[in-house]
């Protein structure tokens, strides 16, 4: 069913003037009184229709201001949440010659520290459970292997993480195949790949949006430190 136009000034107008007219004729009163109850009807239609528009304009004013204020709080947060995190991560990591296992994971740990999670640090050789580097809210496992890490190992880490609480980061220096890194997308588990000097290269959108945000401190985030 098409929308009915509201009514025109202009044709309540014309139907006022002809009702008036009709006064004027002789036997035209009975149509001049129905032409201006018509008039009438048309000009509270139109008042009404206006009130409606009025108010629809009102809400969305409301709601578009609401949504700029949320957004600006969001904004507020995220900024407070920057500063917070700029306090804690320090300086940029220098370069370090990666030569052996325990160099790859100490530099793990730096970059950790530098992305947020300041308590990062190297476990215990031989007592690791297939952890390598330790945080209160994070853990990592660091591999300088020569092929490319394959999803077994990847979701070995993830359930120690899911266990324990904490958020998961994967280093490997030879990548990761594909079917590791479309697992880790859907676990949301952020994955990087570190050269010879140790430098981290962010992987997939989890590791680079962690990259760019570092880690959410841990009064900052409502679960249990993860990202």
């Amino acid at each position: 069913m098409a929308r009915r136009s509201p009514p025109t000034i202009k044709s309540i107008v014309i139907l006022a003037v002809l009702g008036g007219l009709s006064f004027a004729l002789r036997g035209g009163a009975g149509l001049g009184v129905l032409l201006l109850i018509v008039a009438a009807w048309r000009g509270f239609r139109l008042y009404q229709w206006r009130e409606k528009m009025t108010l629809a304009q009102l809400e969305k004013t409301k709601a578009e201001s609401e949504a700029r204020e949320r957004r600006n709080q969001e904004a507020a947060r995220e900024q407070v949440r920057r500063d917070i995190l700029a306090q804690s991560r320090g300086p940029r990591p220098s370069p370090s010659l990666i030569r052996t296992y325990r160099d790859a994971e100490e530099a793990a740990a730096q970059w950790m520290r530098w992305l947020g999670w300041g308590d990062a640090a190297v476990t215990p050789a031989g007592r690791d459970g297939g952890i390598d580097v330790s945080a209160t809210h994070a853990i990592a496992q660091v591999k300088a292997h020569v092929n490319p890490i394959g999803r077994p190992e990847i979701q070995q880490l993830f359930g120690i993480a899911a266990h324990t609480r904490r958020t998961p980061i994967f280093f490997a220096s030879a990548g990761y195949t594909p079917e590791a890194r479309n697992w880790a997308d859907g676990a949301m588990m952020a994955l990087f790949r570190f050269d010879l000097q140790g430098e981290p290269l962010p992987v997939n959108d989890v590791a680079r949006d962690l990259w760019e945000k570092g880690a959410f401190p841990p009064e900052a985030s409502n679960t249990g430190g993860n990202l």
